[in-house]
């Protein structure tokens, strides 16, 4: 806003320096004599064409046009401003006494451009070329003035900063001022469009002079800018550029708005509106920090403080943010059809992280509960980092299906994709945790379960095969609902699938390694059946090898136990179970043969025994 303001009044300087000229030659000699005066004034070469009218009365004042002043000479070779047409009226008497009261000014089709160099120069301000109040020098004060009205119409105004490379452009410029004391209030309204977009807003000024000047004045704004309604109530300078007050933003749809700030970004269908309340300051130096704030997004509501440093390679973005339910299911577009990829692999599409590398953030975040895409989170506490495209979340408290989930969670995306974690699981409740998380739910019980992993690719399917880490579970409590593998073992039959296996308890560890889950130790033990068990666990491709040896009890007669091995392969999405009953007579029949061969060697060490009891008996 601050360059806007400053192009309206290179305007009016030259339009002053105009109506100067009517006192002093006829019409065909102000043009020659009002290019020597403002290149005097200036240092700028000021061009008029057409024809020229001045007038006395009722008013002192000119009309002009076409009209161009040239651009600084550190500048580009554009003229700094341009007009099809430039009048101006002051009032006489007003005139007279030495004030400057200005009735009418309206400029048609004005093309300003306004530059700052890298060294700091600004060209609206004129001369040979001096720094801007930013570098130290003083300004001066602005002569004071009045308007009754001042128009521009169908104008543009174009800000290039070489030092910051930025480049701002406003088209279908109409701008309105009114300042009937130069000390006291103002308003000034403007529409136009940037970026393609519209924009309109409305201010009104508290001390008009002291904005001019650079000090601190009262500001009330309303705007809408791209279809978001914005308002600030409070105090403003321009030298610096500071202000404080209460702000209250609200867009039903964000994208024109980034748009419009020259920002392009793929959004989320369910972003909804985005709204922000809160009391907010933007400091000299560029940040701004909101306190006592309330934003909304697709339906939530979180309130807490945020601060954004603008300054550096990347936005820096800090603050703690509370919430009752953040439901983000809408914002991740997908529906929850349960965990795991389907059955035709893991997907290679390239999964983009390069939205990592657009802000720098730490945001401390304390939730009564998150909803996601399958997965439902009680009360949450976390610190999420963002730290040169490295997305850190650590997890404090994760409240989930009655149990605790703590540690960390890493996405990497410095020179591609990679992803880690450690992660505890402490007293979760089995069944609607499988049930929500995997759509299975014939699991009950409580489980616990250790995880530290690491995986590296652009892909689900590259993540997947690199997977490597290590880890332990332990179920206590349960049931597996649909079998029950103690009858179904003693009787040599598959089992009624309305019946249950209880145990007490299961224990696993496990390693993982390209993508591959293998386990060596895995336990059941319950109150009719024992398990053991090892295998692997294709994760990367999606199958199983994995053998399981229960013992079922017979009258819980453990002499009787019949060990029965269970062979579990192929996909994860249609596993093939097979007793493999051969292997289980056969290890009976060895288990047998080795009795009987202890029992045939005690039956001869006793024979050997007594005959050497006998011998020596006779001796």
């Amino acid at each position: 806003m601050r360059w806007l303001i400053r192009s309206f009044f290179a305007l009016v300087l030259l339009a002053a320096l105009l109506v100067g000229a009517v006192f002093l030659l006829p019409a065909d000699k102000i043009a020659a004599l009002a290019s020597d005066q403002v290149k005097a004034a200036t240092g700028r070469v000021l061009t008029l064409e057409g024809r020229i009218k001045p007038s006395i009365w009722p008013q002192i004042g000119i009309q002009a046009g076409p009209v161009a002043l040239s651009n600084a000479d550190w500048a580009s070779d554009q003229p700094m401003l341009q007009a099809q047409t430039m009048r101006i009226g002051l009032d006489p008497a007003a005139l007279i006494k030495g004030d400057i009261v200005i009735r009418e000014l309206q400029v048609v089709q004005p093309q300003i451009l306004l530059e700052t160099s890298a060294e700091g120069l600004a060209n609206w301000e004129f001369g040979a070329g001096t720094a801007t109040a930013d570098s130290g020098e003083a300004s001066g004060t602005a002569t004071a003035f009045t308007i009754d009205q001042a128009l521009i119409s169908d104008g543009s105004v174009r800000f290039i900063d070489r030092a910051s490379g930025a480049d701002y452009a406003i088209d279908a410029l109409d701008l309105s001022l009114s300042v009937p004391d130069f000390n006291g209030p103002a308003k000034l309204s403007l529409s136009g469009l940037m970026n393609g977009q519209s924009a309109q807003a409305a201010f009104a000024l508290g001390n008009f002079g002291a904005a001019l000047n650079g000090d601190v004045s009262t500001v009330k704004l309303e705007a809408d800018l791209a279809g978001a309604d914005l308002s600030f109530e409070g105090r403003a300078g321009l030298e610096p550029l500071a202000a404080e007050g209460a702000l209250s933003l609200s867009a039903a749809n964000l994208g024109p708005v980034l748009a419009l700030a020259g920002q392009s970004a793929d959004l989320p269908s369910g972003l909804g509106t985005v709204s922000a309340k809160g009391n907010v300051t933007l400091a000299p130096q560029g940040t701004v920090h909101l306190r006592d704030g309330v934003i909304g997004f697709a339906g939530n509501t979180l309130s807490g403080a945020l601060d954004v440093d603008p300054n550096g390679a990347r936005p820096k973005l800090n603050g703690q943010l509370s919430t009752g339910v953040l439901d983000l299911i809408a914002l991740s577009g997908a529906t929850d059809s349960g965990a795991g990829a389907a059955s035709s692999g893991w997907s290679t599409a390239p999964i983009d992280v390069s939205g990592l590398a657009a802000v720098d953030a730490s945001i401390a975040l304390s939730a009564q509960g998150v909803k996601l895409p399958g997965l439902t989170l009680n009360a949450t506490r976390a610190l999420v980092t963002l730290s040169d495209r490295r997305l850190v979340f650590d997890l404090r408290e994760l409240r989930a299906y009655e149990g605790l989930i703590t540690g960390e969670f890493v996405i990497n995306g410095r020179g591609g994709l990679s992803v880690g974690g450690d992660l505890s699981l402490d007293g979760l409740a089995l069944q609607p945790a499988l049930s929500e998380l995997a759509s299975y739910e014939k699991l009950t019980g409580t489980g616990a379960a250790q995880l530290k992993f690491l995986a590296s690719g652009n892909s689900e399917a590259a993540l997947a095969n690199s997977l490597s880490g290590s880890g332990a579970l332990s179920f206590s409590d349960g049931l597996f609902l649909g079998v029950d593998l103690a009858s179904a073992y003693q009787s040599d039959q598959s089992g009624d699938a309305s019946g249950r296996t209880v145990f007490d308890k299961v224990t696993a560890t496990f390693d993982i390694a390209g993508g591959v889950l293998s386990n060596e130790d895995f336990v059941l033990d319950g109150p009719r059946i024992k398990a053991t068990g090892k295998g692997t666990v294709g994760i990367g491709a999606q199958v199983l090898d994995y053998r399981l040896i229960p013992v079922a009890f017979a009258r819980n007669d453990a002499e009787r136990s019949l060990k029965v091995p269970l062979r579990v392969t192929g996909s994860w999405d249609a596993p093939k179970l097979k007793l493999d009953a051969e292997t289980a007579v056969k290890e009976r029949v060895e288990e047998k043969i080795e009795t009987r061969k202890e029992e045939l060697k005690e039956s001869a060490r006793e024979k050997l025994r007594e005959k050497l009891l006998e011998r020596l008996g006779n001796q």
